[in-house]
């Protein structure tokens, strides 16, 4: 396993079968963020350069098609390969959330709605950035099992990167992606003919069910800072 020959250390060896498993994955969800993140971004910033487009021009690619950038398509069909086997993994070990589960079910929707009708393709690009949070949140996570950095100043420095980029990313700008897509709807989806009405209606509702679902992520990662940073200060407190 890639994992196991760059984690090949006291701490990864000393995991139980199971914790390898989930270490595994995690690794593997960090690639693939690290990959879409940084190509997601590419296709957005050589869009936007190479035609010179305003913030209109932009929502009327989105309601037609990207057109000539199969690039963008790419990314998206790697984004789905990877919540499938995402799924697969929970399945076989038991472990994801409802919370999970439901935003992988609402991304593969989405992005396969995308893909077969060719339509709103800048979108779901865009809220591929999103997971630019990602490799903090695991990389958090595996700091967690060093028995000498749980409690690490470096630990709580990612977590804090985590939730802020999370934040940046998940709520603000995907609150400004949300606003975009019911523009494209209601400005620009019923003058193409390509895509039928019903189809744009849906990818609307399921984007906005995607933003529920990252509101609550954030709801929950606040949640836990502000614990974090209570347990902190009364533990100095006893001190």
């Amino acid at each position: 396993k890639l994992s196991h020959w760059l984690f090949h250390c006291s701490i990864y060896s000393s995991l139980s079968s199971e914790k390898r498993n989930l270490w595994d994955n995690r690794f593997l969800s960090l690639i693939h963020a690290i990959v879409v993140t940084s190509g997601s971004w590419y296709v957005l910033a050589a869009g936007m350069v190479s035609h010179n487009w305003s913030i209109m021009e932009v929502l009327e690619s989105s309601a037609t098609s990207i057109g000539g950038w199969p690039l963008a398509r790419f990314f998206m069909e790697i984004a789905c390969g990877y919540f499938l086997y995402d799924v697969i993994f929970m399945i076989a070990s038991g472990h994801g959330t409802m919370i999970d589960w439901l935003h992988h079910f609402l991304s593969v929707v989405a992005y396969l709605f995308c893909l077969h009708f060719d339509f709103a393709i800048y979108i779901p690009v865009a809220l591929l950035t999103n997971e630019i949070s990602t490799p903090f949140l695991h990389w958090s996570w595996m700091l967690q099992e060093h028995p000498q950095k749980k409690d690490s100043k470096q630990r709580y420095i990612i977590q804090a990167v985590f939730a802020l980029l999370f934040i940046l990313s998940r709520v603000i700008w995907n609150f400004a992606i949300v606003v975009m897509v019911i523009l494209v709807l209601v400005l620009y989806a019923p003058r193409n003919p390509l895509v039928p009405y019903w189809a744009a209606c849906v990818e609307t509702v399921f984007s906005v069910l995607f933003y529920i679902v990252q509101l609550i992520w954030g709801w929950r990662i606040i949640k836990k800072l502000l614990e974090a940073v209570t347990n902190v200060k009364e533990a100095s407190k006893t001190n």
